[in-house]
């Protein structure tokens, strides 16, 4: 529960500006940093919280971040000047980077192999349910009552998180055995699992720890591991590029300035009463993304998301380039750019988000993993800040169309990466998934030593 709260919480976050934007006095420049800083932040910050969680422990994270970002919160909601405004929102935004990427590898860590694909699809779906916990508030309470509403969930998941233990994986790899051991037997409680499969299962995360040969504890060793193809670079080949190119299709763009883009359609519509109907849309299809995660291969379920979203980027460029035309005349389509931004957030919500956010917490190994997980998502915000930043100018010099095109494009490349390099590891350990990618003949007679070694430790 403490992970979807807190993963909700940078949803709220992410989904501020959209419903604020409209009523702040600022200028252009001004509201692009306002939305982009959190993106911003979280290419700064994210893989230093990664290498801090690595030293300390997830669950101390969960326990120290949450009252720095309500106290941020707090401050936007007083603010009484663009300078206290912006304070606020830094505070948060960089507290929230730094626990960005935990919570996804602390479930990833804890969950069992047949459960892992589901449960962090419901992580990472709580961060769009955040969005959406703003964007319906949004019709009823002012920006500022928001402020304070969006420190309850980073309070209860404080509060949640003191009766959770850490995750046994990182207890393992701190040479904490007894305490890992009764961690990983709590998590499994209540499950299928009898103590022999439980033992085992202890035994490959020892196992794997010790084919480490102790390159844990220092920076440099971590940098040695950060630059080896295995560890680092053939996972990011996947989930850092499909994960890039899917922030660099200008979902955010369209996103963070919703309000803009129905102007520029020509579209009557309120956007606080567009926005609440997006965010009421928004929570059944959160029941139906794990059971896609659960039955659907990702690989399939990627492109089909994927081409989706072409389709729906693609008719928002043609009309907006009919309704450059002639927009008397097109004025009564008006309603097909709304609509095919809600055919994308169905399609990001059920098929696409899932995949992204489970290859996420599973593919980096286990003593590099938060790191790892940090500077993918340190790239992934650094497009997303740009695209929300750069929005206005691109704007401008391509027009509606050409940007809604150059969308189209980018998304076209990211379904040929995906069908190429996602893999399916349903049902396999993280153990099982770090080995398929270390699967080399010297990697193999590394570990039957380290095997034999164990039978003996356990005799």
């Amino acid at each position: 529960m403490n992970a979807c709260l807190l993963k909700a919480s940078l949803g709220v976050l992410v989904g501020f500006a959209t419903i604020s934007l409209p009523h702040l006095e600022m200028n252009w420049n001004q509201q692009s940093w306002f939305a982009s800083l959190d993106f911003f932040s979280l290419t700064i910050f994210g893989p230093i919280g990664g290498l801090i969680s690595g030293w300390t422990g997830r669950k101390t994270m969960f326990l120290v971040i949450p009252p720095l970002t309500s106290l941020g919160w707090i401050l936007i909601g007083l603010s009484s000047s663009t300078l206290t405004l912006f304070a606020g929102r830094l505070l948060t935004c960089i507290s929230m980077a730094l626990l960005n990427n935990i919570p996804l590898v602390y479930i990833s860590e804890i969950a069992h192999p047949d459960l892992r694909s589901v449960l962090s699809s419901i992580v990472g779906q709580s961060c769009g349910l955040g969005t959406s916990f703003v964007w319906i508030l949004s019709y009823f309470c002012t920006w500022r009552s928001i402020a304070y509403l969006s420190t309850i969930p980073l309070m209860v998941s404080m509060v949640a998180s003191c009766f959770f233990p850490e995750s046994p994986y990182w207890l393992v790899e701190v040479g904490n055995l007894a305490e890992a051991s009764e961690s990983l037997r709590f998590f499994r409680e209540g499950s299928s699992e009898n103590d022999e499969n439980i033992s085992i299962e202890f035994s490959e995360i020892q196992l794997k720890q010790l084919t480490k040969k102790n390159t844990n504890g220092t920076l440099l060793k971590t940098c040695q591991k950060l630059g080896s193809v295995a560890a680092f670079w053939k996972p990011f080949s996947c989930i850092g590029i499909i994960f890039t190119l899917n922030v660099l299709s200008g979902f955010l763009a369209l996103t963070n300035y919703l309000d803009d883009i129905m102007v520029e359609s020509g579209s009557q519509l309120q956007t606080s009463m567009v926005v609440l109907v997006i965010g009421i849309l928004r929570i059944p299809l959160m029941g139906v993304a794990p059971i896609f995660a659960k039955k659907i291969n990702p690989r399939t379920a990627f492109v089909l998301g994927q081409t989706i979203k072409a389709l729906a980027t693609l008719c928002m460029a043609s009309y907006f380039s009919l309704y450059g035309l002639n927009p008397d005349f097109y004025q009564i389509f008006s309603w097909i750019p709304m609509t095919m931004f809600f055919l994308e957030y169905v399609a990001r919500s059920t098929l696409i988000e899932n995949v992204l956010y489970t290859l996420l917490g599973e593919l980096y190994p286990t003593e590099i993993r938060t790191l790892a997980v940090g500077i993918t998502t340190s790239v992934v915000c650094l497009a997303g800040g740009l695209v929300i930043k750069l929005y206005p100018d691109i704007k401008a010099t391509m027009g509606m169309d050409g940007l809604c095109y150059f969308y189209f494009t980018i998304i076209l490349v990211n379904i040929i990466w995906g069908y190429s390099s996602i893999p399916d590891n349903r049902s396999k350990s993280l153990v099982d998934i770090e080995n398929s990618y270390q699967n080399t003949p010297s990697s193999r007679k590394k570990q039957e030593p380290m095997k034999m070694r164990l039978i003996n430790m356990k005799e």
